[in-house]
C-alpha cells in the first residue's frame, strides 16, 4: 500500500494577517480584484470595513460581491455570481472572505471564469481542465475548512440532492488563516462550525481510505479541537485558542480530502436538503450515535485520538 497527500494551497497564518492583504496583492501583481464576501461580514465585521478601507487606498479596481448567508448555494446561485463576474473585463484574483459557502463560491466562480458553461455542468469530480483565476481564501469560521480542500459543494435544487464541484483546479491559490475574523462570527454559526471540523478530523481518521499521512492531520486536527472549542463558550475572546481552532479546522480538512469521510457527515446533507440543518450542526449531532454503533461493533482506533 502507497500513502500520498496532495497538497498545493499557499498558507499564511496568524491573527491579525489580513492587514497584510494589500501588500500581499501589490507583491504577487494583482491590481484588479474581486471581493466576494458573505453579507453578514459585511453589515457587522468592523475588521471587515478596516481591511476594506486599506484595499480601496491600494488596488487598482476593487469590485466588491456580497454574498447571501441565509441558507447554503445552490447551482442557480452559482451561475447568477458567474454570470456577473465573467461581464468583468480584467480580473487578476478572486478574494473570497467568509465561511465555507462562501469560500466554495468563491472556488467555483474562479474556475467558470475560465471554463465556459453552467456551473451543473461541472457536478462531480475532476470536469474543470482549465486553472481557474487565483483565489485568496480567508475564512470567517473555523469548520468547514474548504480554504484547504479540492471540493466546494452546491445544492440541485430541482433534483433535492448535494453535489458540488470537486477535484481538479478546485483548489485555492492561497489561504489566509487569520482568527480575528472569527470574533464576530454568531455563536451558533461558530458552534456548527466547529462540530463541522471534528466530524472532518474523526471521520477522516477511521475511513476505509485513511493512510499514516492523512491519520497525521486528522490526529492533530483532534488534539487541538479537543483543548480549543470549549473556548466558544468558556472564553469567546481568547486569541490563542481561537488561532488555534482555525488552524485545526484547516489541518481537518486537508486530512479530510486526501482520505474521505464518513455516515454522520453523509447524512447531514440530505438534512440540509429537506430541512435547512446547517451541514455542522447536522454531523456533530448524528457523531456519538456513528462512533457508540463502531465501538459496538469492535472498532477501537478512536483511542488513538482520545484516552
Amino acid at each position: 500500500n502507497y500513502s500520498k497527500v496532495q497538497f498545493k494551497t499557499k498558507t499564511n497564518y496568524g491573527f491579525g494577517y489580513s492587514r497584510n492583504l494589500p501588500a500581499f496583492l501589490t507583491e504577487h501583481g494583482f491590481s484588479n480584484v474581486v471581493l466576494m464576501v458573505h453579507e453578514g461580514v459585511a453589515q457587522h465585521s468592523n475588521y471587515y470595513q478596516e481591511i476594506v478601507s486599506l484595499l480601496e487606498k491600494s488596488v487598482v479596481k476593487l469590485t466588491i460581491e456580497i454574498l447571501r448567508g441565509n441558507e447554503e448555494p445552490d447551482y442557480d446561485y452559482l451561475d447568477e455570481i458567474v454570470e456577473k463576474i465573467r461581464a468583468i473585463s480584467e480580473v487578476d484574483v478572486i478574494v473570497g472572505i467568509g465561511g465555507g459557502s462562501c469560500l466554495d463560491i468563491a472556488k467555483a466562480v474562479a474556475l467558470l471564469r475560465t471554463n465556459p458553461g453552467k456551473g451543473l455542468e461541472y457536478r462531480g469530480f475532476d470536469h474543470g481542465k482549465v486553472p481557474g483565476v487565483p483565489v485568496i481564501a480567508i475564512p470567517t469560521t473555523a469548520g468547514s475548512g474548504s480554504e484547504a480542500t479540492i471540493n466546494a459543494v452546491f445544492t440541485n435544487k430541482q433534483e433535492k440532492k448535494k453535489l458540488g464541484i470537486n477535484g481538479i483546479n478546485m483548489d485555492a491559490t492561497y489561504a489566509i488563516l487569520d482568527a480575528e475574523w472569527t470574533l464576530s462570527c454568531p455563536f451558533s454559526a461558530a458552534l456548527s462550525s466547529g462540530l463541522d471540523a471534528l466530524v472532518h478530523s474523526m471521520e477522516s481518521f477511521m475511513c476505509h481510505q485513511a493512510n499514516p499521512l492523512t491519520r497525521m492531520y486528522s490526529r492533530e486536527a483532534f488534539r487541538l479541537l479537543y483543548f480549543a472549542l470549549p473556548c466558544l463558550v468558556e472564553d469567546p475572546t481568547n486569541q490563542d485558542k481561537r488561532q488555534q481552532l482555525i488552524l485545526a479546522s484547516y489541518i481537518a480538512a486537508t486530512g479530510l480530502f486526501n482520505s474521505g469521510s464518513g455516515v454522520a457527515g453523509a447524512i447531514s446533507y440530505p438534512l440540509g436538503v429537506h430541512y435547512g440543518l446547517p451541514h455542522g450542526l447536522g454531523g456533530g449531532m448524528l457523531l456519538l450515535d456513528v462512533i457508540e454503533f463502531n465501538i459496538e461493533r469492535g472498532y477501537y482506533e478512536y483511542s488513538e485520538l482520545c484516552d
